[in-house]
């Protein structure tokens, strides 16, 4: 009986692969793309980039998975000030990146700021803010923080080798070019 199950569950699974279901899942790359269906994100991978297995806002370069890798994620635009115990609400993601700059230089993860800016991103034209930097390692971190509703923002970031920052460059401005935002709302429904 245990046999028959499991063939049985076999040939599900190849009628529902044949039909296209799951034909995108995380870690084939989901065609290049990180996506997240709750507020209609689809961002395209840099060449050689792909989704983790289990998540499609976490990725990296094949090859490099330890050294060049990145993440698609929310965050409240407030933070708990460790120093006063109070929390702190951002005007918006400019007040808010700021904010993360000069916190990343008081932990003293951060050596440089390479370049920043406001940005408007996807369909909805929300407000962005971009922040590139290089930390004590050398390593450069590329984000954009997005503002969502609600006093979020979604943060994408990048974090590639020191070498490999000016090749880089190109293919992170290409993969923000590229970032669809269908709302600044999450829709908790679509979620897949």
């Amino acid at each position: 009986m245990k046999r028959e199950w499991s063939g049985l569950l076999v040939a599900c699974a190849v009628v529902l692969l044949a039909a296209g279901c799951g034909g995108d899942i995380g870690g084939l790359g989901a065609a290049g793309k990180s996506t997240i269906p709750e507020c209609g994100f689809v961002m395209t991978l840099p060449p050689g980039w792909t989704t983790e297995d289990y998540a499609e806002t976490e990725f990296y370069k094949r090859g490099d998975r330890e050294n060049s890798w990145g993440m698609a994620k929310f965050c409240p635009l407030w933070t708990l000030d460790q120093r006063t115990l109070s929390t702190r609400k951002f005007e918006g993601v400019s007040e808010f990146a700021k904010y993360v700059i000069e916190e990343e230089r008081f932990d003293g993860a951060l050596a440089e700021v390479v370049s920043q800016r406001p940005l408007k991103v996807g369909e909805v034209q929300a407000d962005a803010y971009e922040i590139i930097f290089r930390d004590n390692d050398g390593n450069c971190c590329f984000t954009v923080f997005i503002e969502m509703d609600g006093g979020q923002a979604l943060q994408v970031f990048f974090m590639v080798p020191g070498g490999a920052c000016e090749k880089f460059n190109k293919q992170y401005a290409d993969a923000v070019n590229s970032i669809q935002l269908a709302s600044k709302r999450m829709d908790w429904g679509k979620a897949e």
